[in-house]
């Protein structure tokens, strides 16, 4: 559920440029591999990470893909991480090599993996498909997703997910989606109208914020496609609301909007000031009909969608006074870190980076503790961890980086009180969520 910043991603994307790749729209796929897209569900434990450079990751029975400059695959039996490439003596350091795709977001289907990217031709930026065999061959251009090429005013976007068969994207402030295989013309609307830079524009009776300031986070779970988007408050702020879209008549209905602060109650982090009367949620999940929320400083909650009827499941402070949190199909794991504190405004940074934490606490999803799991193995073997991300919890283990990153005063006239990275390593690990065991899988390049 993160967020990108195309003119960042896209610069990233022209230095891995790739020249093997097939020409025009897209070279389609058979009718067999349309027909087996159509029982691939969206791996929603796969989608929580909000790590930049590292939130494209797919999981298969063998072991999990992720993208971090390469592709890279887990071992799930022996935790082994290798590169995604095939060829021998590859350095993995220019374009020839398989494993550098440039990966938005992934997942696999009839023994292929898929993935979506961004290519630059003529100097237009443009939305694709690709697949390549699960060990990084046979790469293939699938489709060309954009209706057309260039014209999309969008900054801030989401990345594209995949869902029975179809490939959910935003292009110009419209959501999409389209047949896995499919050409620019099959792309059908799923809600929004093109703003281009225009202004705020209205939906049924919705005020919804239109030009580069819409982003749409997307879900997908049994027969619906969600999609969460900020619509206009009446005290002049916006507030988060989740759409449905039904993928069986096409319908679209509001599914949930954010609590007021009556509801979840007043605590620390909330600021009216920022979020008008409505507190900023630091991580939700859609499941089974309903939506999960984690209010961090203050607790689990959840709604059954369409409805009004919020429950808190746990008061997570008992834990972690403030925290961060990844969810999964069995639960929540609940991080102890802290939000940075600015001297400037004199406050934290709710919805910014965290610092720190040495304990994770695992919750089922009715809010039951489960179990507390320590990290001090990880800073006795990697350091002065600075802080740590949670990526997704697959098979009873949670998969997270610690990032040791070392400061220093930045000494410059006119910069007094700066600092600058002197140095900087990252580290990805393994824990079991019952047993605690822990496995350094990989540094981070």
């Amino acid at each position: 559920m993160k967020k990108t910043n195309r003119i960042i991603s896209g610069l990233l994307a022209a230095v891995l440029l790739l020249s093997a790749t097939a020409c025009g729209e897209g070279e389609g796929i058979s009718e067999a591999e349309a027909a087996e897209s159509q029982n691939v569900d969206f791996q929603k434990n796969m989608h929580q990470a909000n790590v930049f450079m590292l939130n494209s990751l797919c999981e298969t029975d063998e072991g999990i893909y992720f993208y971090h400059n390469r592709l890279c695959f887990i071992d799930k039996k022996s935790g082994a991480v290798t590169v995604v490439c095939g060829k021998p003596d590859c350095t993995h350091e220019n374009g020839d090599c398989n494993a550098l795709i440039d990966s938005d977001s992934m997942w696999e289907s009839g023994g292929r993996l898929y993935y979506t990217t961004e290519d630059y031709e003529d100097g237009e930026r443009v939305n694709y498909v690709y697949s390549i065999g699960l060990d990084g061959s046979g790469r293939r251009r699938v489709q060309q997703l954009d209706p057309k090429k260039g014209g999309d005013n969008t900054i801030v976007v989401n990345e594209p997910v995949f869902h029975r068969g179809y490939v959910y994207f935003e292009y110009n402030d419209v959501l999409y989606r389209s047949p896995l295989g499919g050409s620019p013309a099959d792309a059908e609307t799923v809600w929004g109208t093109d703003a281009g830079d225009a202004g705020n524009t209205t939906v049924g009776n919705l005020t919804v914020y239109g030009g580069n300031r819409t982003a749409y986070e997307m879900w997908a779970d049994g027969d619906y496609f969600y999609f969460m988007t900020d619509v206009a408050d009446p005290d002049g702020t916006s507030s988060p609301a989740l759409f449905a879209y039904d993928t069986n008549t096409g319908e679209v209905n509001e599914a949930w909007t954010a609590p007021s602060v009556d509801v979840v109650g007043e605590y620390e982090g909330w600021d009216k000031t920022i979020s008008g009367s409505r507190p900023s949620m630091s991580q939700w999940y859609v499941s089974g009909g309903y939506i999960y929320l984690f209010f961090s400083a203050n607790g689990l909650w959840r709604c059954k969608l369409g409805t009004k009827e919020y429950e808190k499941l746990a008061d997570t402070t008992e834990h972690a006074e403030y925290g961060s949190a990844v969810f999964f199909d069995g639960g929540m794991i609940l991080l102890n870190d802290m939000p940075e504190w600015s001297d400037i405004l004199g406050r934290y940074t709710f919805g910014g980076g965290h610092i720190g934490g040495d304990k994770a606490f695992v919750y089922g999803l009715d809010g039951s503790f489960k179990n507390e799991l320590s990290l001090d193995s990880i800073a006795d073997e990697f350091g002065d961890v600075s802080s740590y991300d949670f990526l997704a919890v697959s098979d009873g283990c949670l998969y997270l980086i610690a990032d040791v990153t070392e400061m220093s005063d930045y000494e410059s006239d006119g910069n007094v009180g700066m600092q600058m990275v002197t140095s900087q390593r990252k580290a990805m690990f393994r824990i079991d969520t019952e047993s605690g065991e822990c496995m350094h899988l990989c540094d981070l390049q």
